[in-house]
């Protein structure tokens, strides 16, 4: 599906750090075709951008949209943020390659890590496919109300090729060559590179294939990447500041291997943590003096979310609070009740290395959502929480809590996010070779919805804080992120690229508050986002979210790696 447009009277924002100027867009066939003040309309739809910027539509690249563009093609909310493509198959995980005597381990591996219904993957996803190409095919019949540019993981093409032994081993070599094929395959139907991680573990703490292998498996991956020119996305443990720097060297020595343009995730500005964010900073501005290309990424808002019971990843590694979270209803009541639990789960708690839940800064995080009976604790800090409820250890006041209070619809709220330095967000914002947007959109949908990223930037630093001017904050979720991806034909607004727009008047726009919807199959639900006052959003020429409504048009899908500017 292709538009013919007219967006008459906005200030045009190229994606290119030039300063806004007043001009017309037209649109033809869904590509721009002139870009001038005072055009006459010939017949075309029109949209009055009075008032708004017109600029490029934009791109969300750390996303895990993977499985819900299949059972939302609208893709909420992020039309309604101006977001017109969404990077998938980050961090080693996609669903595809995958045999379907496979199928149902990497849907648990998938949404363990990324906190997703695992019914929803099984049920609402059509799986009519194994390999990469087969996927790519059954996308192209699947039309979206955003672009996705994919990329493919390397666990699933570890367990395509090695089955079960892609956990507990080496490959042969034999097996690297089949994976060099699989690799190739892929990219040759469209995939725009390949994701992996240091940092994932399964749900029972077994690392993920894609650690399993070899540092010459994965080099030699990344040479098939750097001789087709697309992209190696890593994911390191960021969280754990003894693996970070090891980790990004280690991906610093395999670009210098294989000369291949790389992404790691991601370097955050939180209070306390400076002395591993200027190291990281360090190595980076070491690696781009050496002419490596290798890019970082880093998110342009705080992270936030609600900590909920029902399932999470967030109590990894204090072991007996992850699997009671992780059981279903009857299991979790009957554990919360058991002595012997109850004293497992007071040792984990005392003796995990490392964990998200922040056990130890009980202070950062507030009751949030409980029974009406319960109101009075509504936004105490946990700290003081659990002196209310009579003092002992933390995990049997909250298993007391869950026992009263019921683990479903009960959550804790944080109050001290991470990268909650906001003059340090914008530092690194404007860093050579460093990436803007770390969202993880569409993943962890029961602690946060995390879409329209670029939103948060333009109200807060843009608009709110000085800290940005709106052509650089425009230009950090359009062309810079476009021409690291390889989206050739998108990113600036100009004749000859297609015509993903967003406009909006910043006066207009909020970064809106989550807000929880049942609207998952299989009946379970999510946190959206309302509305964020965008004028229209644009996805190739037609209209995906017009004057406070979604159209309900689905011009988008799978974008090729190898489009250029027509």
């Amino acid at each position: 599906m292709a538009g013919d447009l007219l967006v008459r009277g906005g200030l045009v924002v190229d994606g290119m750090k030039r300063a806004p100027r007043e001009a017309d867009v037209r649109v033809r066939g869904g590509r721009i075709v002139e870009v001038e003040a005072g055009l006459a309309p010939d017949g075309e739809q029109e949209i009055d951008a009075g008032g708004c910027f017109v600029a490029p539509g934009f791109i969300e690249q750390h996303t895990h949209y993977d499985g819900s563009l299949w059972w939302d093609p609208s893709c909420d909310p992020m039309p309604a943020f101006g977001t017109t493509t969404c990077v998938i198959g980050n961090c080693g995980h996609s669903l595809a390659p995958i045999r379907a005597r496979d199928r149902s381990q990497l849907i648990d591996l998938y949404c363990f890590i990324e906190d997703l219904p695992n019914e929803a993957f099984a049920e609402a996803i059509p799986w009519n496919w194994e390999t990469w190409p087969e996927y790519a095919r059954a996308a192209a019949g699947h039309a979206t109300s955003v672009n996705a540019a994919p990329l493919v993981g390397h666990t699933p093409i570890r367990i395509y090729v090695m089955g079960d032994e892609a956990w507990e081993r080496e490959a042969t070599e034999d097996e690297l060559l089949e994976m060099e094929r699989v690799l190739q395959a892929s990219l040759d139907a469209g995939a725009f590179g390949m994701a992996s991680s240091t940092m994932d573990i399964d749900r029972d703490s077994r690392p993920v294939p894609c650690r399993q292998g070899s540092i010459a498996e994965r080099r030699r991956l990344f040479q098939r990447l750097a001789d087709q020119k697309r992209i190696a996305m890593h994911a390191v443990r960021l969280m754990e500041p003894q693996h970070f720097a090891p980790d990004l060297e280690e991906l610093a020595e395999d670009c210098r291997a294989t000369g291949v343009r790389a992404l790691w995730a991601a370097l955050m500005s939180t209070p306390g943590e400076e002395a591993v964010r200027e190291q990281i900073l360090g190595l980076h501005r070491q690696y781009l003096a050496e002419g490596l290309d290798l890019w970082g990424q880093t998110p342009g808002r705080p992270q936030h979310g609600a900590i909920n019971f029902e399932r999470s990843i967030l109590f990894q590694g204090i072991d007996a609070w992850h699997e009671m979270v992780n059981s279903d209803k009857e299991t979790k009541r009957r554990l919360l009740a058991d002595d012997a639990w109850r004293a497992r789960a007071r040792h984990d708690w005392d003796h995990a290395e490392f964990v998200m839940f922040p056990k130890d800064h009980l202070d950062n995080l507030i009751v949030g959502h409980c029974r009406d009976e319960h109101a009075g604790f509504r936004g105490m800090t946990l700290d003081k929480f659990v002196a209310e409820r009579g003092g002992g250890h933390a995990s049997d006041v909250f298993a007391d809590w869950l026992i009263d209070n019921g683990t479903v619809g009960t959550s804790f709220g944080s109050i001290a996010s991470p990268n909650r330095d906001l003059d340090g967000i914008c530092e690194l914002l404007a860093e050579p070779q460093m990436l803007s947007g770390a969202s993880d959109a569409g993943a962890h949908i029961q602690i946060m919805c995390a879409a329209g990223e670029s939103t948060y930037v333009l109200t807060e630093h843009v608009r709110d804080g000085g800290r940005l001017s709106v052509q650089d904050a425009v230009h950090y979720f359009t062309q810079q992120q476009a021409h690291f991806w390889g989206i050739g034909d998108r990113g600036v607004v100009a004749p000859g690229y297609a015509a993903d727009l967003a406009i909006f008047d910043l006066a207009e726009l909020e970064h809106t508050s989550d807000e929880p919807v049942r609207d998952i199959p299989c009946d379970t639900w999510r946190y959206t986002k309302a509305p964020a006052g965008y004028r229209a959003t644009v996805v190739n020429g037609v209209p995906t979210w017009l004057e406070g409504e979604f159209t309900q048009a689905r011009p988008g899908g799978f974008l090729d790696p190898r489009a250029t500017v027509g």
